[in-house]
C-alpha cells in the first residue's frame, strides 16, 4: 500500500511568490488535493510567521490621575485650555469639550456623534482644533485621507478615535466611505460585511467609534445629520492665542490622566443618565444634539447659531447682506424652514387654492384665514418680498420664539386677533386727527397698495 504524500507546508511558505507559483501545481497534484486548499494552508503559516506589531499602530498608555476628579472642574479646565489655543465661539468650545470627554466613554456609549470641524475659508484653525482634540481624546489616530477598507479594518483592529483632516477634498464623491462613516453612528448598527480570503468567506467588521472630520464648507447632509458642528472663523487683529506646538508644563498629559480617572470612576454613572429631550425631535436628532438655549444671551444669538441670519459682506461703510449663513445645527434649521413654508402656505395660499375656496367643500374651516401673529407677519412680508426671503424671515422668527419658550419653560399659545377688523372712514379719521384723538386700528392689509392687498386677501 503506497504512503499518502503530505507536502511540506513550512518549506513552501518560505518560498518567494515566484518560486511558490512554480511549485504549487505539482505539489497539489502529488498530494491529491486542490490548489486552493494548498494556498490556504501556506497563507495560514505565512500569517502566523509574520512578526506582530512590526509596523502596527500603538497608542499611548495613560496612567489615571491618582486622586478623584470632579467633572465640572475637569470640563472647565479642558475648555479653558482650548480657548488658550483656538479662536472660537463659546458654544463651539463647550461642544468640543464634551465630545472629547465622551470619547473616553466609548465602551459605555450607545451613540457616537461625529465631530464636524468646519469653516467658510482656509486659515480658520481647523487643523489646529483637530490637533488639540488629538492630544486629549482616547486612542487618537490622525489621517489626512483614508479608504473605506482601511477605515473599517483599523476600527475592527483597535477601535481608535479617528481624526480625519481635509475631508472636503475626498469625501463628497466617495459614497462608499460615507456609508462606512454613517454606519458607525449607533453601536447596534455599526457593522459592514465584506468577503475575505480566497474562499470569499463573509466577515463582519465593526465601524463603531468616535470620528472627527475637518474640512472647508458643509459636508454631505447624511453626515451633517449625524454630527455636532464645530464652526470656526479667522481670528481678528485684536485676538491672540498661544501656539500649540509645545506641551507646556505637561498640560495635555495631565488632562488626559484626569480624563482616564473620570472615565474609570464615573463612566458607569454617566451611562445610566437619561436626559429629557423634546418629543418633537426624531430619534437621530435627540441622539446627536439638542442645543442648550441657556448659553445664548438673547434669541438673536440662538437664531445666528443655527444659521438663520443673513451673511454680511460689508466694506467701505456700505452694508451688503446675502443669504442665510446656514451654520450650526443643520437638522434644526431644516425643521424650522419646513415649518416656515407651511406657515406661509396657510397665510398666503396660491391662486389655485383661492379658486378652490369658492367651490363647495365639506371642510370650509380649512380655508379660513389664520389670524395669529406669525401668519399676520407672513402676509405682510409676502406682499413686498420674494417667497424664499419670507420663508427665511419666518424661520428666523420661529427660532427666536422657540428660544424664548425653552428659556422660560412655557408652551406656545397663539396671540390671535379678530379675523374681520372694522373698516375705517377716511373722513372720520381726518376728523379724529383734528380733534387730537387716537385713531382706530387699521387692518394690516388696508395699509398696503391695492395689488399687494389683493394678493394677501384670503376670501
Amino acid at each position: 500500500m503506497s504512503e499518502t504524500y503530505t507536502p511540506d507546508i513550512a518549506a513552501l511558505a518560505k518560498l518567494s511568490s515566484m518560486e511558490y507559483e512554480q511549485a504549487r501545481d505539482a505539489e497539489a497534484k502529488k498530494a491529491g488535493i486542490r490548489v486552493s486548499v494548498l494556498d490556504a494552508e501556506v497563507n495560514d503559516v505565512r500569517a502566523k510567521s509574520k512578526p506582530t506589531q512590526s509596523k502596527g499602530i500603538r497608542f499611548e498608555e495613560v496612567e489615571p490621575w491618582p486622586e478623584p476628579v470632579r467633572a465640572p472642574e475637569l470640563l472647565d479646565e479642558i475648555k479653558a485650555a482650548l480657548k488658550r489655543f483656538i479662536v472660537c465661539e463659546d458654544e463651539t468650545a463647550t461642544a468640543a469639550t464634551l465630545w472629547i470627554t465622551l470619547t473616553w466613554l466609548v465602551e459605555r456609549a450607545q451613540v457616537a456623534p461625529l465631530a464636524i470641524i468646519t469653516a467658510p475659508e482656509k486659515r480658520c484653525g481647523k487643523s489646529q482644533l483637530l490637533d488639540f482634540m488629538g492630544r486629549l481624546v482616547l486612542k487618537a489616530l490622525v489621517a489626512a485621507n483614508i479608504s473605506p477598507a482601511a477605515m473599517f479594518r483599523v476600527i475592527e483592529a483597535c477601535c481608535p478615535t479617528l481624526l480625519i483632516d481635509e475631508c472636503d477634498a475626498f469625501l463628497k464623491d466617495n459614497e462608499e466611505l460615507r456609508g462606512v462613516i454613517n454606519s458607525g453612528h449607533t453601536r447596534t448598527s455599526a457593522y459592514v460585511i465584506r468577503t475575505t480570503g480566497d474562499t470569499h468567506e463573509p466577515t463582519q467588521f465593526s465601524t463603531w467609534g468616535f470620528k472627527a472630520l475637518s474640512g472647508i464648507g458643509a459636508l454631505p447632509e447624511t453626515i451633517m445629520d449625524r454630527g455636532i458642528v464645530l464652526e470656526l472663523r479667522r481670528k481678528l487683529p485684536h485676538e491672540h492665542v498661544e501656539r500649540l506646538r509645545h506641551d507646556k508644563a505637561g498640560l495635555f498629559s495631565r488632562l488626559k490622566s484626569k480624563l482616564a480617572r473620570f472615565a474609570q470612576d464615573s463612566g458607569g454613572m454617566v451611562a445610566k443618565q437619561t436626559p429629557k429631550l423634546p418629543e418633537s425631535l426624531n430619534d437621530r436628532a435627540q441622539d446627536t444634539e439638542f442645543p442648550d438655549v441657556s448659553r445664548y444671551a438673547d434669541a438673536r444669538q440662538f437664531a445666528a447659531a443655527i444659521g438663520l441670519v443673513p451673511c454680511e459682506h460689508s466694506s467701505g461703510g456700505k452694508q451688503r447682506l446675502g443669504g442665510i449663513s446656514k451654520r450650526g445645527n443643520a437638522y434644526m434649521r431644516t425643521l424650522l424652514t419646513q415649518g416656515a413654508q407651511n406657515v406661509l402656505n396657510s397665510a398666503c395660499p396660491s391662486v389655485r387654492l383661492k379658486t378652490l375656496a369658492n367651490e363647495p367643500s365639506e371642510r370650509p374651516a380649512e380655508r379660513t384665514a389664520k389670524t395669529d401673529d406669525i401668519h399676520q407677519f407672513a402676509r405682510q412680508l409676502r406682499a413686498r418680498k420674494p417667497r424664499n426671503v419670507v420663508v427665511a424671515a419666518i424661520a428666523n422668527r420661529m427660532a427666536r420664539m422657540l428660544c424664548v419658550l425653552l428659556k422660560h419653560g412655557v408652551s406656545y399659545r397663539a396671540n390671535r386677533v379678530p379675523q374681520e377688523a372694522p373698516k375705517t372712514d377716511p373722513l372720520a379719521t381726518k376728523a379724529t386727527r383734528r380733534a387730537g384723538l387716537k385713531e382706530p386700528a387699521v387692518p394690516a392689509t388696508s395699509r398696503l397698495r391695492p395689488k399687494a392687498a389683493a394678493r394677501c386677501q384670503l376670501q
